[in-house]
């Protein structure tokens, strides 16, 4: 009896013992992989200085980023004299996802505020996927580098969806966005390794390639509760070729997917009628409560443009063969004629704050009624038409409502 007590406890021991060695060398790892130069955080834009041809289903345009990873020409970070600069930031709208860059609203702007007695930036910093979070650390993080005189804060109509229902400080910063206690306990622990499996994690998301498309939506449709009919129903209701084109990265695999797994995914950003969609509302108002506050403790003036989704606009996006329809996603036809709560509640918001304002919706309605053509027809992002609209009139509502006191609005 003895014998085996001892035996267990050196069991024990050399078990502690191993464990213990693991950890070291664990945390030896980090540290090397730390002089190696690996950062304890994500990018804060796209990759720097990157180029290539984005090839998709309706367009196909050319993608380059600057040495900070914006879709935007390479100008120093040190504000010249005269110079005067405006940092855009939004999600892939504000990016210009399917247009080439001089055709993009921020570049149309420029050239509009720019002649030969001035200089002025509309510094391009939408990111893709983005929200309003992803906004405020841009903001934060890059673009005070480059002391920007103006913020611009471009909502789309999905930003209270995209938001997490509840925010921390923390938030704020580049470290990875961490769930659990055991995803925080292992990051104070090893910063870069967490980060370099989220960004595993995260390039397998975003991989534009999806060949297992629909068995990986069933399967996450199973864990998540959805019934085995309703993922029957919606994969008989998928166009073929569109789920081949999601196959071979050619087309955006949650435009088909969300029908099934978040079929109230406007309905909770526009309406904001749900418990869950109050707390993403209400993390909104912390986000752009940060970022102007921020803003105006540097100088920096900010306002705030709201623009509206195709279905608030065009009604043609209501069409039964539309395929996010098709595939289960539910769309409200009042959304088509009036003003949304999200939309109510960002007016109020900066009113209250005195914060300039602008709602596109009005002027796409209108515009659609001559031009259907704004929007691609399945992806939904703007054409160079849409494009036109939106900086025609911003360009409008700056120069009429004095937007920015540091511009000379006797253009």
């Amino acid at each position: 009896m003895m014998l085996k007590r001892m035996l267990s406890m050196n069991k024990l021991k050399n078990l502690l013992l191993t464990l213990s060695v693991l950890l070291l060398c664990s945390l030896f790892l980090d540290r090397v992989l730390k002089t190696a130069g690996f950062p304890a955080h994500f990018p804060v834009a796209h990759l720097p200085n990157h180029q290539e041809r984005i090839k998709q289903l309706e367009m196909e345009y050319d993608f380059a980023t600057n040495s900070q990873g914006l879709r935007y020409r390479e100008i120093p970070l040190k504000k010249p004299i005269g110079n005067r600069r405006i940092f855009v930031v939004g999600d892939s709208f504000t990016e210009g996802a399917g247009v080439e860059a001089n055709e993009i609203f921020t570049t149309l702007l420029e050239k509009s505020f720019t002649d030969t007695e001035s200089d002025i930036n509309f510094i391009n910093a939408g990111l893709r996927g983005a929200g309003p979070l992803q906004y405020a650390r841009i903001f934060l993080h890059l673009g005070l580098k480059y002391q920007p005189d103006g913020l611009l804060i471009c909502l789309y109509a999905n930003d209270v969806t995209d938001m997490p229902e509840y925010l921390t400080p923390k938030d704020f910063k580049l470290r990875p966005r961490l769930l659990t206690r055991r995803e925080k306990l292992l990051y104070n622990l090893y910063p870069r390794m967490v980060v370099m499996w989220k960004k595993f994690q995260r390039s397998r998301h975003q991989s534009r390639a999806n060949p297992e498309f629909v068995e990986l939506v069933s399967e996450h449709a199973l864990s998540i509760g959805k019934s085995p009919e309703a993922i029957a129903t919606w994969k008989a209701s998928l166009p073929a070729n569109l789920v081949m084109a999601v196959q071979k990265g050619e087309f955006t695999g949650a435009y088909l997917s969300y029908g099934l797994l978040k079929p109230h995914y406007w309905s909770d950003a526009l309406d904001i009628d749900t418990p869950r969609a109050e707390r993403k509302w209400h993390s909104l108002a912390i986000t752009l409560e940060k970022i102007t506050s921020i803003a105006k403790q540097q100088g920096i003036e900010a306002a705030i443009v709201y623009l509206p989704a195709v279905f608030q606009y065009n009604v043609d996006a209501y069409r039964s063969t539309n395929p996010r329809i098709a595939t289960g996603m539910i769309y409200r036809q009042h959304w088509l004629t009036e003003q949304t709560e999200a939309q109510k509640r960002l007016a109020a918001w900066c009113r209250q704050r005195r914060v300039p304002f602008l709602d596109l919706t009005a002027t796409f309605r209108q515009a659609a009624i001559k031009n259907k053509q704004l929007n691609w027809d399945l992806d939904i992002h703007w054409r160079p038409a849409g494009h036109r609209v939106a900086a025609t009139e911003i360009e409008r509502w700056i120069k009429e409502q004095r937007v920015f006191r540091f511009l000379d609005t006797g253009f």
